[in-house]
């Protein structure tokens, strides 16, 4: 969360460092004084408007690199997904399906969270948007999307420069992602690969943070 950037009370300092609204606070407490960004000297309540005990970082400090891929004769699929949850977190999924078959991704990295303390609501303060610097498929029904909507349909494009999708606020009651969808095997190769980086930022502060990504879902005939 963050606190107010009017008035504001002893309670709202307690409830962003996750303590008891009614709990005693000082100002001198250093748990105070590094929310407000003063480790000396004099300080106010003006001092902690609008600040927030969010660490906005990517933990660990890795690329998301996920790929699903497999060979079928018969028809697989194949999709890769990351998630960004509203408390801070991050996940993933994958499948890859052949012959009846199914499995999960056979390249998974990724940072576990985009910042901590993690806390339920903390997306509504933050925002992200794609990078993409590469999107390629090749045919079929393969789709990539942000946030629900659909990644420049039938358009792959290779080496024309960072292309930005909208910023999407992270106040999901569930999740926003970003998927690369899926890829058909039958008469064709199924392959969506799409490349770039993940941009967040503090809609206050504007204080953005970025992450590189790789995703690829290759059915393979």
């Amino acid at each position: 969360m963050t606190t107010p950037s009017g008035t504001i009370k002893a309670s709202d300092v307690n409830i962003e460092l996750g303590k008891s609204s009614t709990a005693l606070m000082s100002l001198n407490a250093a748990d105070v004084r590094a929310l407000a960004g003063v480790s000396s000297g004099q300080i106010s309540y003006n001092n902690l408007r609008g600040k927030s005990s969010f660490t906005l970082a990517f933990v660990p400090n890795v690329t998301f690199d996920q790929r699903a891929r497999t060979t079928s004769s018969a028809g697989g699929y194949a999709f890769t997904q990351f998630t960004l949850n509203s408390d801070g977190t991050t996940a993933s999924a994958g499948q890859t399906l052949l012959n009846g078959g199914v499995s999960g991704l056979d390249a998974n990295q990724r940072p576990t969270s985009w910042g901590s303390p993690t806390t339920v609501g903390i997306g509504s303060n933050f925002e992200a948007r794609l990078g993409i610097t590469l999107l390629s498929r090749n045919a079929g029904g393969e789709i990539a999307t942000w946030g629900g909507a659909t990644l420049l349909p039938g358009v792959p494009f290779v080496g024309s420069g960072e292309v930005f999708s909208p910023y999407i606020t992270l106040s999901s009651a569930t999740s926003l992602f970003t998927g690369v969808g899926s890829g058909y095997g039958g008469d064709e190769n199924g392959t969506i690969l799409i490349q770039g980086n993940l941009y967040i930022r503090n809609k206050t502060t504007l204080v953005e943070i970025s992450k590189s990504f790789n995703m690829e879902s290759n059915n393979d005939v």
